[in-house]
């Protein structure tokens, strides 16, 4: 490796240092770790309440105890406000990451530095992502809070619940830069992201009632559409 690609990659990384550590003096960041925790907290005790009342039950039945899992009685639950959260509140601390840098000029002098374009996107995306991966930690203590109460850890279940919030957590980061680099105002960027990710609901909507066959069988006259919704 040369010495021009060490200085390089010691830029970048210098750049990635930087934008995470942006992250973590924003009140936006910290505001949101603190809410996640709030509902985490609270998805948890009201899931194994309404769980332990329902098992308590099913001890008689040994048929309806074996329709009792883990994965949609407690971590379904407990981690579903993730979606929301990430939806709404994600993309107000990842778009100061552009905004701020328009507001206050400092594109320009990373580009001086030297540092294209594309390096400054992939640093502040590293960026986002390194939130997630916190964002996701928060959550180990509800399966072990579940295995000190006795319960049992469906690993590969658990692993597939969170491989899916990251893989939308980055969908969500890559929209809110996307909005951030086509306004020039946050309120205007977050307004964008949260459209175009609420758009995404729309279409999961439309595949469970299963718009296209309908579409394609040519049966979704008004009629269809009045009963539909």
């Amino acid at each position: 490796m040369s010495d021009a690609t060490r200085r390089r990659r010691g830029r970048f990384c210098h750049l990635v240092a930087r934008e995470i550590k942006d992250l973590w003096y924003a009140r936006a960041m910290l505001l949101f770790l603190i809410i996640q925790s709030a509902i985490l907290g609270f998805g948890l005790s009201s899931a194994i309440r309404l769980y332990s009342t329902a098992s308590a039950a099913a001890q008689d039945n040994p048929l309806y105890a074996s329709g009792f899992e883990p994965v949609p009685g407690i971590f379904s639950p407990t981690l579903g406000g993730l979606f929301v959260l990430y939806t709404l509140f994600l993309p107000v601390v990842i778009i100061p990451l552009i905004s701020k840098d328009k507001t206050l000029n400092t594109q320009a002098l990373l580009l001086q530095a030297p540092f294209s374009h594309g390096a400054i996107l992939a640093a502040k995306l590293l960026a986002g992502l390194h939130l997630l991966l916190v964002s996701l930690l928060l959550t180990l203590p509800a399966p072990l809070i579940w295995r000190l109460l006795g319960g049992h850890l469906p690993w590969a279940e658990l692993l597939l619940i969170e491989t899916g919030y990251l893989l939308y957590g980055a969908l969500v980061v890559t929209v809110s830069l996307l909005s951030a680099c086509l306004f020039n105002s946050a309120a205007g960027a977050t307004l964008c992201s949260i459209v175009l990710l609420t758009f995404s609901w729309v279409i999961d909507f439309a595949r469970d009632m299963h718009v296209s066959s309908l579409w394609r069988s040519g049966t979704m006259d008004c009629y269809c559409c009045v009963g539909f919704f």
